[in-house]
């Protein structure tokens, strides 16, 4: 997949290679930091992906690295405060791991080194007005969803366990490297999960006030090849199907570049209510994000539909994902293979599927303060509250 004219819409370089190649990871260091590069921080988790360790180790072999490990799923705020003395002075940063490794590397080397409030920063009123970075980024997915490798955007947890999304151009990093062979190494569930975050940041850019003509394209570019990479990769990792490591490696970059171009198209549009509900299914029960995300994405695209406007964006949308299906039969088609594959993917279609118990009354406590999130906001149309507690009891089953 060529992303060269849809990088256009970020100011995130993006280099795609299929294995780790050094020599091109080199120069991507060398041309980001724009001098000689011998300190490196690398910001990282506790978990072992034996793809990312190579990389690592190759990266330990010829320079000084230090590597940060206090990442949490949802990162605490804490944790990345407690990094920032143990950087090193580096000559720059590297993230390498799913969306939370991902957004601390962004908060820790946009603190390091900064005269920047870490509370003004979490709390999101430093906003766009926040310093520039001091030190260049790279991120390196190990996961095809978040696309959090170019967007401007961190999420983050407080001590009090409630989410923030903190939202500033100087998040953006200068360079993502996308490696399939680091993809291809995910498990079977955490491909679902991350698979249906890299969908719903395509649908819901779709469904979005802020949407463009432009947004429109790629979200529709993305959806597409989420839709052609995500199935097949699902079934190679499962081993319903076998794939040579080449062939497996193809795959996974196709679908990290999909999740990219998702990331591209929601980084200028903001993400809508799925993702407003996903943010209290976290906080309350530690849903983990993805599988958030994917539980409401079939009844939000049943709700948006029924607004004229957005459902002939969805039919524009679904005869370019099914050009032999026209109209209401291309939508319904759409909507079909959304359900269908959550249910191949064993992702939740109730709160008994996640082990929760809730009545109505819990709902509407819950659930409230997702209507003070942006997100909610971007979603076209508005709904209200009956309509979304209404949409959410349906769901105790």
């Amino acid at each position: 997949m060529d992303l060269s004219v849809q990088n256009l819409m970020s100011p995130v370089r993006v280099v795609s290679m299929k294995t780790i190649d050094m020599d091109t990871l080199n120069d991507v260091l060398l041309f980001t930091a724009k001098k000689p590069v011998e300190r490196i921080c690398v910001i990282s988790d506790p978990y072992q992906v034996p793809a990312r360790e190579k990389l690592i180790e190759k990266l330990r072999s010829k320079y000084e690295l230090t590597v940060l490990t206090r990442v949490q799923p949802d990162p605490l705020t804490e944790d990345i405060i407690s990094m920032l003395p143990e950087c090193g002075n580096p000559d720059i940063f590297i993230g390498i791991g799913g969306g939370s490794v991902l957004d601390s590397a962004k908060a820790v080397s946009m603190l390091y080194g900064n005269t920047l409030n870490p509370d003004e920063f979490f709390s999101g009123k430093a906003g766009s007005s926040a310093s520039a970075r001091k030190f260049p980024l790279v991120l390196i997915p190990t996961t095809a969803g978040t696309g959090s490798e170019v967007t401007r955007v961190g999420v983050y947890r407080d001590t009090g366990n409630r989410k923030h999304t903190v939202g500033s151009p100087p998040l953006f990093a200068d360079t993502a490297v996308l490696i399939g062979e680091l993809t291809a190494g995910m498990p079977p569930a955490l491909c679902a999960a991350t698979g249906f975050d890299a969908l719903s940041h395509a649908l819901e850019s779709v469904w979005n006030k802020n949407a463009t003509p432009a947004t429109l394209r790629a979200s529709a570019r993305a959806a597409r090849a989420v839709l052609e990479n995500f199935e097949p990769l699902y079934d190679a990792l499962t081993g319903t199907i076998n794939l040579d490591s080449s062939a497996l490696y193809d795959r996974a970059l196709s679908m990290t570049e999909a999740a990219c171009m998702a990331g591209m198209a929601f980084s200028i549009t903001g993400t809508a209510m799925g993702h407003a509900i996903s943010f209290i299914l976290g906080e309350e029960w530690h849903v983990p994000h993805g599988k958030a995300c994917a539980f409401t994405l079939e009844d939000c695209f049943m709700f948006v539909s029924q607004y004229e406007a957005v459902k002939e964006r969805l039919i524009a949308l679904a005869e370019y994902i099914f050009p032999v299906t026209k109209g209401e039969s291309a939508l319904a088609m759409l909507y079909d293979t959304i359900v269908r594959t959550k249910k191949k993917m064993n992702l939740p279609f109730t709160f008994k599927d996640m082990n929760i118990t809730i009545t109505r009354n819990e709902i509407e406590k819950l659930f409230a303060r997702s209507f003070d999130d942006p997100k909610m906001k971007n979603t076209l149309p508005l709904p209200d509250e009956k309509t979304v507690y209404d949409l959410l009891e349906k769901k105790i089953c």
